[in-house]
């Protein structure tokens, strides 16, 4: 019987721990929000290809357009494509000429159930897009399809309980 009080006393004292703790956790993230994203961009040499890609299979709405830039409709933060060449003239930064090849960058593109990844999943295979693999749920706890852009990026499709 005594093992038992103390036992019970003892998970007691753990789980008031790990509440404070939490509450503590839940504090430090009110208080210091962190940097927020406002755009991300891919680097393109074939604009053209890359928007057709987003806007297309995977059904991204345009917001705004130029001959250097698409910027794409998203819930949250902005995130467009931009040619390298124009980046290049404007920053005179060499590291944006050339051919790149493989993943270079990752974007996790959020939704709020299975269903509309499996959907997007679905609608995107159909479309020709070359998927990683198909959607399941990862070890970090994520419902996740992974697939390739025409430049090689590799991106996520997502869906986290909350």
């Amino acid at each position: 019987m005594m093992k038992n009080i103390v036992l019970a006393f003892c998970i007691t004292i753990s789980i008031l721990i790990s509440c404070k703790s939490n509450e503590k956790h839940k504090q430090f993230h009110k208080e210091n929000k962190g940097i927020e994203i406002e755009l991300t961009t891919i680097f393109t040499n074939d604009l053209d290809k890359m928007k057709l890609f987003f806007n297309e299979k995977m059904g991204l709405s345009i917001i705004d357009e130029n001959p250097e830039f698409v910027e794409f409709r998203t819930s949250g933060s902005r995130f467009s494509i931009g040619l390298r060449n124009f980046m290049f003239k404007t920053l005179k930064d060499s590291t944006y000429l050339g051919n790149r090849k493989g993943a270079a960058v990752g974007i996790g593109f959020n939704f709020s159930s299975k269903e509309e990844v499996d959907s997007l999943y679905k609608k995107m295979s159909n479309n020709d897009v070359l998927f990683l693999q198909k959607p399941k749920l990862m070890s970090w706890n994520e419902y996740t399809a992974f697939f390739k852009d025409p430049d090689g990026n590799v991106h996520e499709l997502i869906y986290k309980e909350k």
